[in-house]
Protein backbone atom coordinates (compact mmCIF):
# COMPACT_ATOMS: atom_id res chain seq x y z
CA UNK A 1 0.00 0.00 0.00
CA UNK A 2 1.05 3.58 -1.16
CA UNK A 3 0.52 5.98 0.92
CA UNK A 4 -1.27 9.76 -0.53
CA UNK A 5 -0.56 13.37 0.34
CA UNK A 6 -1.11 16.56 -0.71
CA UNK A 7 -0.37 19.97 0.44
CA UNK A 8 -3.28 22.13 1.33
CA UNK A 9 -3.31 26.34 0.81
CA UNK A 10 -5.44 27.89 3.05
CA UNK A 11 -5.10 31.07 1.85
CA UNK A 12 -7.35 29.24 -1.00
CA UNK A 13 -8.71 26.63 1.17
CA UNK A 14 -7.88 23.88 -1.42
CA UNK A 15 -5.67 20.99 -1.83
CA UNK A 16 -2.83 20.60 -4.28
CA UNK A 17 -1.89 17.57 -6.67
CA UNK A 18 -1.20 14.31 -4.38
CA UNK A 19 1.59 12.33 -4.54
CA UNK A 20 2.06 8.73 -3.71
CA UNK A 21 5.23 7.49 -1.69
CA UNK A 22 5.50 4.25 0.40
CA UNK A 23 6.54 5.91 3.49
CA UNK A 24 5.41 9.19 5.51
CA UNK A 25 9.05 10.16 5.91
CA UNK A 26 9.18 10.33 2.06
CA UNK A 27 6.49 12.73 2.16
CA UNK A 28 7.54 14.80 5.29
CA UNK A 29 11.08 15.21 3.81
CA UNK A 30 9.74 16.48 0.14
CA UNK A 31 8.17 19.05 1.81
CA UNK A 32 10.58 20.43 4.55
CA UNK A 33 12.43 20.49 1.27
CA UNK A 34 9.86 22.62 -0.96
CA UNK A 35 9.46 24.75 2.46
CA UNK A 36 13.04 25.44 2.60
CA UNK A 37 13.34 26.05 -1.33
CA UNK A 38 13.67 30.31 -1.49
CA UNK A 39 11.88 29.75 -5.09
CA UNK A 40 8.80 27.99 -3.66
CA UNK A 41 5.58 29.05 -2.46
CA UNK A 42 5.83 27.10 0.52
CA UNK A 43 9.02 29.32 1.65
CA UNK A 44 7.47 32.86 0.75
CA UNK A 45 4.25 31.73 2.50
CA UNK A 46 5.08 29.25 5.24
CA UNK A 47 1.77 30.21 7.75
CA UNK A 48 -0.37 29.28 3.97
CA UNK A 49 0.84 25.37 3.91
CA UNK A 50 0.43 22.56 5.45
CA UNK A 51 0.97 19.16 4.47
CA UNK A 52 -2.32 16.26 5.20
CA UNK A 53 -2.22 12.45 4.74
CA UNK A 54 -5.52 11.86 2.38
CA UNK A 55 -5.95 7.88 1.87
CA UNK A 56 -4.09 4.98 1.12
CA UNK A 57 -3.33 3.36 -3.15
CA UNK A 58 -3.35 -0.58 -3.21
CA UNK A 59 -1.17 -0.78 -5.93
CA UNK A 60 -2.10 -4.75 -7.09
CA UNK A 61 -5.83 -3.88 -6.72
CA UNK A 62 -5.51 -0.18 -8.18
CA UNK A 63 -8.14 0.97 -5.45
CA UNK A 64 -7.98 4.83 -3.87
CA UNK A 65 -9.11 4.47 -0.19
CA UNK A 66 -9.83 8.12 1.12
CA UNK A 67 -9.62 9.32 4.66
CA UNK A 68 -10.12 11.77 6.78
CA UNK A 69 -7.78 14.58 5.82
CA UNK A 70 -5.21 14.37 8.80
CA UNK A 71 -2.60 16.96 8.94
CA UNK A 72 0.71 15.79 9.38
CA UNK A 73 2.94 18.94 8.77
CA UNK A 74 3.07 22.64 8.71
CA UNK A 75 5.45 24.64 6.45
CA UNK A 76 6.03 27.56 9.17
CA UNK A 77 7.56 24.24 11.74
CA UNK A 78 9.99 23.48 9.16
CA UNK A 79 12.03 26.93 7.60
CA UNK A 80 15.44 26.27 8.48
CA UNK A 81 16.74 30.21 9.62
CA UNK A 82 20.28 30.69 8.75
CA UNK A 83 22.32 33.21 11.37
Amino acid sequence: MAKIYAVRDNAIEAFGQPIFVEAQGQAVRSFIDEANNPESMLNKHPEDFDLYHIGEYNKQTGAIMGVTPERIARAIDHIKTTN
